[in-house]
């Protein structure tokens, strides 16, 4: 199985029912490829080099380098052995080991890691649209659109209001698309995540999403990057970016609705062009209802926020990051010994290395980084005895 994403489309996946072959690709490494023959139910396509060769394990096992697949076509794909690719070169930037074993255990397989898994049981899935029944409420013309869409009306922002136990954070929301239609492929939607108690009020997280993304009569499921921590009562809000007269707009992003509720059951606002309104003021249907975007919570997660080496203290701490001139290195035990660092890009080019010799508990060193142009880079600490790896922003 791979699961890949060709030129940044939506998710696909394709199976393979038999075992793959052993191979060379072009004149690249001998035997070095895992052969896909013809693939049972879909194929890769341009852009879709680096996706995962999943065995019959749910382990990693190659890596997409080319081949001849394409829709109608799909035979002959290439993935690179990761057995291989694992300790192919001693340089750090050209080896998987040092990435995937910096703590040098030796370790030759690993399985798959549910981050999740300490927590799931106080996974709680939140929906304010009762029952099964959906509903989508088109204007009729003059007018266009949707009461909970782009519409003739011109709103611009809904949202959902949600009231949970203190001390949860947001895992994902889960919308329920009604219509979805893009003019181009960039066409996106603003989604927040707001606190307030009588309608939104402060972001506390926001993402984007393309429209391509979503589905008619279809669930998008999505998270924001990370864990959020919500207040008691917190709103998920959705902003739409009109691209053309509201009369005459062809995008559409309509979220399903409940039938509607009493006025105090009312979870669902808009916000015009000014303000934030209760859907029983709505322009074209007064109705307070609400509309059906679920949410999982789930108790907070303890996750660290400091980068340091691998072991059972804190050896190093690492800051500012993102930077901007210069980063420090503190040290945070008497007895690691020399630490040798590299700064590497995106790319995997060493661009800067040199050695820090630690003269004692709270030694502090600074790197000057005014060099680097604004970007991603990686920082590798090394020892005798352990390696690390952590991801830089310069401003």
């Amino acid at each position: 199985v791979t699961i890949h994403h060709p030129s940044g489309d939506v998710k696909k996946i394709s199976t393979d029912n038999n075992p793959p072959v052993i191979a060379t690709f072009q004149n690249l490494q001998q035997d070095g490829f895992w052969k896909v023959l013809q693939w049972e139910e879909g194929t890769t396509e341009g852009g879709s080099s680096g996706a995962p060769l999943f065995d019959q394990f749910h382990r990693t096992v190659g890596l997409l380098t080319g081949g001849e697949a394409v829709c109608g076509n799909s035979v002959n794909d290439y993935f690179a052995r990761l057995d291989i690719l694992y300790d192919l070169n001693s340089e750090i930037y050209n080896s998987l080991k040092p990435w995937l074993d910096p703590a040098r255990t030796g370790e030759q397989v690993l399985d798959g890691r549910d981050p999740y898994e300490n927590v799931k049981s106080t996974f709680d899935t939140i929906c304010n649209c009762e029952g099964s029944e959906r509903y989508l409420t088109p204007y009729e013309l003059p007018f266009t659109g949707y009461t909970t869409g782009f519409n003739s009306d011109s709103i611009i922002m809904y949202a959902e209001k949600y009231t949970v136990p203190a001390g949860k954070e947001l895992i994902e929301v889960i919308m329920e698309i009604g219509d979805s239609r893009l003019l181009t492929n960039y066409d996106s939607i603003s989604m927040c995540v707001m606190s307030g108690t009588i309608q939104p009020e402060s972001v506390i997280e926001r993402r984007t999403i393309y429209i391509r993304e979503a589905r008619d009569s279809a669930k998008l499921v999505f998270d924001f990057f990370k864990p959020v921590n919500v207040p008691e009562t917190f709103f998920i809000t959705w902003q739409l970016w009109y691209s053309d007269q509201a009369l005459a707009e062809q995008q559409q992003f309509a979220v399903f609705h409940s039938s509607p509720v009493s006025v105090s059951q009312n979870t669902a606002y808009f916000k015009d062009i000014l303000n934030w309104h209760p859907f029983y003021d709505h322009p074209y249907q007064a109705d307070p209802l609400s509309l059906c975007v679920n949410i999982v919570i789930g108790d907070s997660l303890v996750v660290s926020n400091s980068d340091t080496l691998p072991g059972n203290i804190e050896l190093v701490k690492i800051y500012p990051n993102p930077l901007t001139d210069k980063l420090l290195i503190k040290i945070m035990d008497n007895y690691l010994g020399e630490l040798r660092y590299s700064v590497i890009t995106n790319s995997g080019i060493t661009i800067m290395e040199g050695r820090l010799q630690n003269t004692g508990l709270g030694s502090l060193y600074e790197i000057d980084m005014t060099s680097l142009s604004p970007g991603i880079y990686f920082l590798t600490l090394q020892n005798n005895y352990s390696y690390s790896v952590h991801k830089l922003i310069r401003n």
